[in-house]
């Protein structure tokens, strides 16, 4: 059941909202827009400051911001627009732990919520919150070795954290890491069980008998290993529901290079993948592999449901500014025919871009606050979808919208930012309702 003081809490907002539900119910269980959140942060290197959470709204509303462990249980307004919160470091803790560190956030206008790690000038990392609604009972963790304490006389030792959330009281978590080794939790609404690790703890898999939030990231890693500086990797995982076969990932220009990762479901053990540029096509199985790529898209195509996995590069792998994040990509049916969306304000100093994958006809028909947009850099995809583009447009940080004058065309859009050793990704929006390994060719123009 959900957590007897969510009901009561919420009451007033679900009255509020009565007759919006009636016809945006539907579209809220099937992607990031929703209500209601439980979100937490992991812990990054000793300095961390406070953290904040970015919340998108396209009108004027409520919210209820309860964390148990800062005794906060507040109502306050919303903003159309961009709304921040500021969350003590204090919530945050190192280590393998189960405590009640959960954040519950509810609203009674649909929202996006991001959230965002800083500690210092050069590490960083943003994450895409996903509502209670599109929560999962099955992840595969996504993350990245930690910076080991030999690369460097400053480089302390570093994690590969993994955190749990509940969202429902009495729910039990199975917990089955690359070595097979289980670890059963109980967890009560907004306990948090977070486990620490030397290693890298990608293709570790979370089984839950209710639905749960796994956030999963490192503290401070190299990407690719050999290349100096560290900064923090943080992603919230898509459950495997919402997983595709099909995948155009963009590059992050103008880097000279990406890294990529493909999950699969354990238990599919012929899962097989091809990752096609313009150049070679390589196909393999989803073990525990990683891909450097170039400058160019790459089209990822599986014969069953797949994560993609996108990772920055850092500053000394090219001299070009940037460092190390962690980015989930959008399957071809997770895109959606609008967002609105934040850049977060700490990020105004950045080279701040969009990477948008559109169908080649309907380019024209995009717009960003409402104005035609002028691409800094645009690809074409290979076959056999090259009938998509890929456009890299600046942006400012802030609040956006960008939707496109044909409300039948769909596109993908990840956010990412460029700065001085640091830099940060994320996808500003997902679809998560046609289930795993579906594709409606219709969208595929």
């Amino acid at each position: 059941m959900y957590c007897r003081w969510n009901m009561a809490t919420t009451y007033t907002f679900l009255l509020m909202g009565f007759l919006y539900m009636f016809t945006a119910n539907a579209a809220l269980s099937k992607s990031h827009f929703g209500k209601q959140f439980y979100i937490g942060m992991t812990a990054g290197s000793t300095s961390t400051l406070d953290f904040q959470i970015d919340i998108a709204s396209k009108e004027n509303g409520n919210m209820y911001l309860d964390i148990p462990y800062l005794n906060i249980h507040r109502n306050q307004s919303l903003s159309k627009g961009d709304t921040t919160l500021t969350v003590s470091n204090a919530l945050i803790r190192g280590g393998t732990f189960t405590e009640n560190r959960g954040i519950y956030l509810s609203t009674d206008v649909p929202v996006a919520v991001y959230v965002t790690w800083k500690s210092f000038s050069t590490v960083t990392d943003t994450y895409l919150a996903l509502p209670l609604s599109s929560l999962g009972t099955r992840y595969t963790v996504a993350s990245y070795d930690p910076c080991p304490p030999s690369a460097a006389a400053d480089c302390t030792p570093e994690r590969s954290t993994m955190m749990i959330i509940g969202a429902h009281d009495n729910t039990t978590v199975n917990v089955t890491d690359g070595n097979n080794r289980i670890t059963i939790v109980r967890l009560d609404c907004q306990d948090v069980h977070q486990l620490s690790s030397q290693t890298d703890i990608s293709n570790t898999t979370v089984w839950s008998d209710k639905p749960v939030t796994v956030i999963s990231g490192t503290s401070c890693a190299f990407v690719p290993h050999s290349i100096f500086f560290c900064d923090m990797l943080l992603e919230q995982m898509i459950p495997p529901s919402a997983w595709d076969k099909y995948y155009i990932v963009p590059p992050i220009f103008p880097k000279l290079g990406f890294l990529l990762k493909v999950f699969s479901i354990k238990d599919h053990g012929n899962t097989t993948f091809c990752l096609t540029n313009i150049s070679q096509t390589l196909c393999s199985q989803p073990l525990k592999k990683e891909y450097l790529m170039g400058t160019e898209p790459v089209l990822i195509t599986s014969n069953a449901s797949i994560n993609v996995v996108q990772y920055g590069v850092g500053q000394k792998y090219d001299s070009i500014d940037g460092d190390g994040f962690m980015t989930v990509i959008p399957g071809i049916n997770n895109y959606l025919n609008s967002y609105y969306f934040v850049i977060p304000n700490i990020y105004s100093s950045f080279e701040n871009r969009l990477s948008i994958v559109v169908p080649s006809t309907y380019v024209g028909g995009l717009r960003l606050d409402g104005l035609s947009l002028v691409p800094e850099k645009t690809y074409s995809v290979p076959d056999p979808f090259s009938n998509y583009t890929i456009l890299i447009i600046s942006i400012t940080a802030g609040y956006h919208e960008l939707t496109h004058t044909d409300t039948n065309v769909v596109f993908g859009v990840i956010a990412y930012g460029l700065g001085y050793h640091i830099g940060y990704g994320f996808p500003v929006g997902f679809g998560l309702s046609l289930g795993i390994g579906t594709t409606s060719y219709s969208r595929i123009k």
